[in-house]
Parts: structure tokens; sequence; C-alpha cells
């Protein structure tokens, strides 16, 4: 399993339910006033990693892939569960199920103004099949049965994907940006160096309607216009993705004039209404707030002990203090938004419970409080009950609320602050994990619960829970080659049940965006998407007043 979805995973999107006829909308016809000017997105880290579609899925990556590149098609993790075209304008599958033939649109162009092909779409897929070029967000995505989707070149606007067992979902599947194969090709870059050249480093080239200009670390990543977009020109000269960490500093930024768009806390709201040049969106996304834990380090590999940990939350009391009502408390596994969501039995709110349960497990009471090992197994008699919190956000509420939760049944929580890219360093791809516990904001998954996979793992190291189940990637192999996504649904709810019992996450609730946005901005026509990490369904059609 890879870590696609994780913290980049990690990031709040809002939304206006609308359908819009994707390759229709033009700008030609605008009013001059809609024309020029620059959009300031206030956003709190650098990218995850780089700037290349395909190697990074972190949520300031994603905000600038929704300005400058764009996939075959939405309806897949990070796009509108909605399936639709968008680089591919249709598709067929045989009735057995194992060849696709999509068909590609025609008279687009990339940013340097050479012709998108089915050549790009072979040199995509397998250089993100490629072990080398390190797309492991991604990679598994191409893969059945462990076999690589076979990709063919028709004619320069038809591409037939073969695959070795039927893939219901592919297009969702492959929902992944596109790039360009004569850039690679012609500036001689090999899959290995992909990380380390100007695509991943600076900003590579796309198909969308602003170009990723420049990438200033710690402080912003511009985006210029590009005129020759497939929809028309773009009503923005600029877009600049202005890096500001520190909550407080961010909203003094959007109330003085500086940022035109970022997202808030829930208790920022106030002074932001306060305000008569701004205002806030606040919709529930397909998202949710998680409490993961490490479930190979022997203080946590008792499922009682996690039991515990669960039940020692107050979770409707958190759910109050960080998101005031906000969204919905989850009972399973799943988002909402998912197909296989259930309500599956509560964990109630109970210390003693949690503290009979972890006297089970064999830990005893110790100095201050804090309980020791007596039996535990794995655990050296007389170790004190001590977790460390990693903490990737300035601002975080919950490492604060678990510690004095966790604290009151003898449990120590120690917070680590990390940075969100020495995190993914330390822990991606490892199946010995250094964390032991650290908040989860996942989502933006779409329909299928096949999308979850990669948070399960098939084994610890794919796993960013560390969490691997036997029965649970049985279930998932199971309903991946299921005729329909009822039938996958069956699974996929059997596997829920099972990581609900295991709990290697504790879900807390699902999350709503919150966006604050001064009133100049002008983004009914650009449509703000509930499952869409880049927020904007057409961006091209954001404009400001002057």
């Amino acid at each position: 399993m890879t870590v696609r979805k994780m913290l980049a995973i990690a990031c709040l999107v809002s939304c206006f339910a609308a359908a819009v006829c994707v390759g229709l909308l033009g700008s030609s016809s605008a009013p001059d006033e809609k024309y020029g000017g620059t959009l300031v997105w206030g956003v709190s880290d650098d990218p995850l990693g780089g700037l290349c579609p395909i190697l990074t899925n972190g949520g300031t990556d994603l905000f600038a892939y929704g300005f400058s590149a764009q996939p075959l098609s939405w309806g897949g993790e990070n796009y509108p569960a909605e399936l639709r075209p968008i680089l591919a304008t249709s598709w067929e599958v045989s009735p057995d199920g194992l060849v696709w033939t999509i068909h590609l649109r025609s008279g687009v162009n990339w940013q340097d103004g050479k012709p998108f092909t089915a050549d790009d779409v072979l040199f995509w897929a397998q250089t993100i099949q490629d072990p080398a070029t390190g797309a492991e967000w991604f990679r598994e995505r191409f893969y059945v049965d462990g076999l690589p989707f076979t990709f063919e070149k028709i004619d320069a606007y038809t591409v037939r994907v073969t695959t070795a067992a039927p893939v219901d979902n592919l297009m969702s599947s492959i929902c992944v940006p596109l790039i360009p194969a004569h850039y690679f090709i012609e500036n001689n870059i090999s899959n290995s160096e992909i990380a380390t050249s100007p695509a991943n480093v600076s900003g590579g080239l796309g198909t969308g309607p602003f170009r990723i200009a420049e990438y200033r670390p710690s402080e912003a990543i511009i985006l210029e216009r590009f005129d020759g977009y497939w929809r028309g020109r773009p009503y923005l000269d600029r877009v600049v993705l202005r890096i500001i960490p520190d909550p407080d500093a961010m909203l003094s930024a959007l109330l003085s004039g500086e940022v035109d768009w970022t997202m808030i806390a829930v208790n920022q709201i106030p002074q932001v209404k306060k305000s008569a040049a701004c205002d806030v969106i606040a919709i529930p996304v397909d998202a949710a707030y998680s409490i993961a834990l490490n479930s190979t380090k022997p203080m946590l590999a008792d499922k009682r002990t996690r039991h515990a940990l669960m039940e020692a939350l107050d979770r409707r009391a958190i759910w109050e203090n960080v998101s005031m009502g906000y969204g919905q408390i989850l009972y399973g596994p799943w988002i909402p938004v998912c197909t296989a969501y259930e309500d599956l039995p509560d964990y109630p709110y109970d210390v003693a419970a949690a503290k009979a349960l972890l006297a089970e497990v064999g830990w005893l009471p110790g100095p201050g409080g804090i309980l020791v090992a007596g039996n535990v197994a794995g655990v050296v008699p007389g170790t004190r009950f001590r977790l460390e919190y990693w903490v990737t956000r300035v601002g975080d509420a919950f490492p604060t609320l678990v510690q004095a939760y966790w604290r009151d049944i003898g449990v120590e929580v120690e917070q680590k602050f990390t940075e969100s890219s020495v995190f993914f360093d330390e822990n991606m791809g490892k199946a010995d994990k250094p964390f032991d516990v650290y908040t989860v904001r996942n989502g933006f998954f779409g329909p299928s619960a096949g999308n979850y996979s990669d948070l399960i793992g098939s084994d610890a190291a794919a796993s960013m829970y560390s969490y691997a189940n036997s029965q649970v990637a049985a279930l998932f192999d199971q309903a991946s080659h299921a005729a329909s996504p009822a039938e996958a649904d069956v699974y996929y709810k059997q596997a829920g049940r099972i990581i609900w019992d295991d709990l290697p996450i504790l879900p807390l609730f699902q999350r709503t965006a919150l966006w604050a946005y001064n009133t100049r901005v002008q983004y009914a026509d650009a449509v703000v998407s509930a499952s869409l990490l880049g927020v904007f369904e057409n961006p091209e059609l954001l404009w400001v007043k002057k």
C-alpha cells in the first residue's frame, strides 16, 4: 500500500454541488471586467516532496494541480465522485471486462503549445508503473493481481488498456494528472531522475488553465495564465499560492486583504464574519479526522489496548470542541459518501471500561498515576505507558485533547512536532515505523471503499497506519474483481467491520471545509466542489473585482 491519501490527504475542500458540461466552457464572450488580476490563495504548507503530479499528493501540491494539471477523467480519488470525462471524451469496456478503449480529446495543448496525444498517455502510465520513478502514491492503481495494466496506442487519440483481471472502476483508479512525454524525452530525463528534475523541483507542464511558473520554498507557488487552454483563455492573469504556516498570521493576511482565499479554523469564523470585506463557505466534505495508532508497537499491539484508547475519548466533546458541530461523528472506518459506509456499534465514552481493558492486558498502576507494564506481551515489565504523538501541523488541536483524555486512564502522551515532509520520509514504506500516534486527515476517496486500500496495506510497510490484516486484504481483493459496485460493497462492508473491530485508527468525525474569502473573489461560475482537492471545477472562470 502506498500513502497517497494521507495528510496530503489531508487538506479540506468545500462544495457547491453542480453539474458542468466539461469541455464546452469558454470565456471569449465574458465582459472585460472579468479579465486580469491576481488571486492570492493562502496555504499552510510547502508542497509535499515536489510539484510533479505523478510523484506527490499533498494538499498544497493538489491545490496547484487543480489549476495546472488534469487527469483523463474525474470520478476517483481527489476528484468529484461523479465519473466524467476530462482529457478523455469517452470509453468502452469489453464484455469480459478486460479491455478498455479510451478516446482522447483532440485540440488540447500542453502549456508549451505542443499537442496532447496518445503518446503522452502511454508514457505517463509506463512511467508511473516503473518502480524507478518512485510514483508510490499511485503505482498500485495501475496493477491488478500484481500485474500491470497494458497500454497500447491505437491511433493519435485512442488508447487500449488491457488488464489481467476485470477492474470495474479502472477509470477511477487511473484518475491521476497526465505528464507530457515530449518534455522528458527531449530533455533526456530518465524515470529515476524525475524527482530531481525541474518538473518536480519547480513545476512541469500541464494541460490546465494556469502554468506553474515559479516555486519559492516557504514563500509561494506562482501560476500564470495559459492562453492556449483548451476551454478558452482564463479570466485571471495569475494565481499565487502564498505559504503562511501560522493560522493567526494567515487570518491577519486575509483580513488585511493580502490573501483572497484560504482555509480557516472554526474558532476564526466570528472574526471573518466581522469583516465587511470577507465571508465564509462551510460545507461537509468527503474527508474525516481520525487518530492513527501504530499497531506494530508492543504497547499498541493488543486490540484491547486500542479499544481502551477509543473508549477513553469523548468523541462528541472533541467534535464539538474542534468542529463546533460541523460534520458528523463516524461509526465506521469509511466516510459517509462511501457507498459501503454503515453505522456500526459505537465505542461509548467510558473511562472505567477503558481502565478495565488495560488491566486485562497487564497494565498496572504506577507512579504519578501513569500505568506501568506488568505482564504485557512484548513490553519490559515496569515500563511506563508512554506514547509519542507526532504533530505535523501548527495549531492541531487534537494532540492536546487526546493527551488529556488518555492521561485520565494512566497513559502518558508526549507531543513531537515534525514537518510533514520529515514525517513521510521517516515513515513511508517502512515496516518499522517510528511514530506511535498521529492525526489523520484522510479522505477525498469518492464512493468506492476500494480507494481506501492503501490505508490498510498488504503489510505493515505498505500501510501508513502500519496495519495489515490478511482477512481485510482478501476481502479487498474479492471486491476488486466484483462484477458491480454493489457486489463489491458486500466485501467492503465485511472489511469495514473487521477494521472497526481492530481499530488501527480511531475515526472521529467527518470534516467540514471552512473556506474564508475576500468578497472581491467571484467563484460562482468556477464551481466549488465537495470532493475536488483542487477546490474549483472550472478555475479558468474565477475572477476578481478590480
